[in-house]
This record gives C-alpha cells, structure tokens and sequence, in this order.
C-alpha cells in the first residue's frame, strides 16, 4: 500500500460536475472539468507524517501512522485513492490487487536481483505525464534461482 501511497497508477483523476455545488468554500459550476490530485494526496503532511519517505511500516499499527493502520485503497478512505473512489473507480482493482500480488511473490521468491551496471543507487524521481513513469528506466537483471518451487528444470534426459 505504501508503493500504491507514493506512486499512484493514474496521478489525476479526470471527474465532471453535473451541477452547481460548493467544496470546501469553492464554487464548482455545472459542466465543468476537476481534476483530483491523487499524488498530492498521498504525499499530504496532514494525513502522512514524513510524507516523502517510503515507510510501509505506516500500515502496519494505528500508533505509527495517526490511525492510518486500517486505511483501505478501495475508495473509502480519501487520504489513499490510488484506485479512485465510488462508482467511477477502477473496475480491474480487485483483480490488480490479486495479480500485483501474486506476480511479485513469484518474482521475489524465484530471482535474485541486481542493478544492472553493477550499481546499488537507484533514482527514484518521476517523469511528469498521465501515467507515473520514472525520469531514468530501471534496468535490472534477473538470476533464477535454483530452489524456487515455480521454476521448472526439465531432467537431463528430457528434451525441451
């Protein structure tokens, strides 16, 4: 959850009024264009102390994130919708969730990680667009390992 806090999918999040109203003292008319900043927050002080730094301990107990231990990314908890919110968020969230999952457990439990070039550092900044991307491509590479239950050794006599 804390990747999904500070790098959300979609960083805005398009949405149209269909009537006059007033938020937060500001007066929204009928027809126009608003724009949620989910990045922004995500990296709210108010909500996330020590907003910039990664800390997926923040979800783990109320004490140690202002009660953000129970926060869900479903939509209802508005300090965290890097899904969206309500009828007009993700239809794929579920499944997302369960791929994401399930995909970087395999991934974790069956490779050996390594900067390519040899380094350690890894720059973190992002690229402005719809879609978060990073400013400098990640380049890894990848050693299976031998023991991992989801990697397949065809024996020696057999032919591949």
């Amino acid at each position: 959850m804390e990747t999904l806090r500070l790098h959300p999918p979609t960083p805005l999040i398009p949405r149209e009024s269909h009537k006059d109203c007033k938020v937060e003292g500001f007066n929204i008319p009928d027809k126009i264009w608003l724009f949620i900043n989910v990045w922004a927050i995500g990296r709210d002080p108010k909500y996330w102390p020590s907003s910039d730094k990664f800390m997926p301990e923040r979800f783990l107990s109320e004490e140690v994130n202002n009660g953000n231990a129970g926060v869900d990314i479903r939509g209802q908890h508005f300090q965290l919708i890097p899904f969206g919110s309500g009828r007009r968020g993700c239809p794929a969230l579920t499944t997302a969730l369960l791929v994401v999952h399930s995909a970087l457990t395999a991934i974790i439990q069956c490779f050996e990680w390594k900067v390519a070039g040899g380094g350690d550092k890894v720059d973190m900044n992002e690229a402005p667009g719809l879609a978060l991307q990073r400013a400098t491509p990640l380049l890894c590479v990848l050693v299976a390992c031998s023991g991992c239950p989801l990697y397949y050794q065809a024996p020696s006599n057999e032919v591949v």
